[in-house]
This record gives C-alpha cells, sequence and structure tokens, in this order.
C-alpha cells in the first residue's frame, strides 16, 4: 500500500462533502490513506475509532455516496479511480476480488454497481417526483420485465399506472416481488410505515435467518431516515425478502464471510432492494 493518496478539488471541495460536518471530512481523508491500489478499506472501524470519531461521521460518509459499504466491513472511496487512477503495471490488485466484480467505474471516474441505473437516469434523478427518488440507485430494467408485470396485474396495473406520473410507472415493474402482485393487499403496504416497530416486526417475519430486532428503539434513526426518504412498506418488504434470500449477506458465501443485519440493510435498503446482492 502506497504512503501517498491524492484527493481531488473535484470531491473536496463539493457542495455534497463542504455540507458534511468537518468530522466526517476529516475521516474520510484517514480513510482515503489507508486503501489498497484498488480504493478498499478492510478496516474502517479500526481507523474510526484510532482517529476519535463518532459512528455517525462514517455512517454519513456511506448515506451521502463517498463510501461504498459491504456486508463484511469493506468499504470502498466511491471517487477513487478519479482522484487516484493507478497504472495497471504499477499497482497491486485488492485482495477482495468479490467486492471489486461488483463494481464498474462510470464515465466519471466513480465506483458504481454494474447494474446502477442509466447515464440519462442518473443525470435526472434530482428532477424525478418525490415518489421515484428512492428508485434512484435502482438499475433501469429491460422493458420485458414491466411488460411482464402488466400482463400479470392485468387491469390493477391499469388503473394504478393512470394515477401516476408518467417517468414513475416503470416502478411497477421493479418493485414488485416475483411472486406478489399489485392487488388490493399490496396497494395497502404501498404506504409509508406508521412506525419503526411495524418496519421491525417484518424484518423479523421475513428474515428468519438473521439475528431478530429486540427493540426497535435501537435503529429508531435510520427507519426515520428512511421512512424520511418516502421508502413504503413495499420497498422494505422488497429489501428484506433480498437480504433473506442473498447467500452473500447471509454471511454463507465469499472470499471474507460476514453476516449482515438489521441496521446495515436499513443503511443500505436501496442496494439491497435493487437486488445487488442477490
Amino acid at each position: 500500500m502506497a504512503n501517498r493518496r491524492m484527493v481531488s478539488k473535484n470531491v473536496v471541495e463539493s457542495d455534497p462533502f463542504l455540507d458534511m460536518p468537518a468530522e466526517s471530512q476529516a475521516l474520510y481523508t484517514h480513510l482515503m490513506l489507508n486503501t489498497d491500489d484498488d480504493g478498499f478499506i478492510d478496516n474502517p472501524g479500526s481507523i474510526r475509532r484510532m482517529t476519535g470519531f463518532s459512528e455517525d461521521s462514517f455512517k454519513l460518509l456511506i448515506a451521502k455516496g463517498f463510501l461504498i459499504g459491504f456486508p463484511n466491513g469493506v468499504v470502498a472511496i466511491t471517487h477513487w479511480d478519479m482522484q487516484n487512477h493507478i497504472q495497471p503495471a504499477k499497482k497491486t490488485g485488492t485482495v477482495y476480488v468479490d467486492e471489486l466484480g461488483m463494481l464498474t467505474i462510470d464515465k466519471q471516474g466513480k465506483y458504481v454497481f454494474l447494474d446502477e441505473l442509466s447515464e440519462n437516469c442518473r443525470t435526472n434523478a434530482d428532477r424525478l417526483p418525490d415518489s421515484c427518488r428512492t428508485n434512484a440507485g435502482q438499475d433501469e430494467t429491460a422493458a420485458d420485465e414491466e411488460n411482464q408485470a402488466k400482463q400479470r396485474s392485468g387491469a390493477n396495473y391499469q388503473k394504478i399506472a393512470g394515477q401516476m406520473p408518467t417517468d414513475c410507472r416503470h416502478r411497477l415493474g421493479k418493485d414488485r416481488l416475483s411472486k406478489v402482485n399489485l392487488g388490493k393487499d399490496n396497494l395497502d403496504k404501498n404506504r409509508l410505515p406508521k412506525d419503526g416497530e411495524e418496519v421491525a416486526n417484518l424484518f423479523n417475519d421475513i428474515c428468519k435467518s438473521y439475528k431478530p430486532v429486540e427493540n426497535h428503539l435501537d435503529y429508531s434513526g435510520q427507519i426515520s431516515k428512511c421512512i424520511a426518504l418516502g421508502y413504503t412498506l413495499n420497498d422494505f418488504k422488497a429489501a428484506f425478502i433480498n437480504a433473506e434470500k442473498s447467500d452473500l449477506l447471509k454471511g454463507l458465501k465469499g472470499e471474507h464471510p460476514y453476516q449482515s443485519n438489521f441496521g446495515w440493510i436499513l443503511d443500505n435498503l436501496d442496494v439491497v432492494k435493487g437486488g445487488k446482492y442477490n
């Protein structure tokens, strides 16, 4: 691992970066100094504790998109290639090949998941209606998936789609689960959770392979943030079902197996919901 790393003004003097507390900005610098040559850090918790920063400062870097987290605790610097592009002949590749294989580098030099949404959708994400923004991290899947959803849901689909903005209608194909239709029961769950207890109970009902949530108040901040971002019960349900199906998240496969938990899934809800770890 090199002793020197570069930072770009395009990153550390951007408004989103400067809007963060100084603690998060400083922690980002320490993490940057401890990356491998592909931008991965396997001990972010130790670095945070060694430098005396709070856990919230670390979580904020993930929430703001400056770090990409993985269920085994490894993180990657999102803007790594933009700031520290290393010629292949001069670098030592990361040992976290499974995690690296989930990512690609976009035109801006940022790490994104392989099936991230298209460049056009990403460019226009800020202009989407509020009800669509929680899907800004999902891929724009092929049209045949939407057509299949329409055929299966029939009249219910047409009724719902007619009440939604045109640019949101593709959600009906993505948000459905493989065996969930768009009937009356599903419509009832296409709403915000009433409280954290409802979310925790849903997790406990679906994610039988994980440690159950004993006190939802321990996660009140994370749940409140998800609800504030507009995640519905269907969104939580989709994420929890994907988590239960994922051997990677359950720690059953991967070079460095580690079982994720309720808190980690909440922090990465959009990614898990989008099926990145399936």
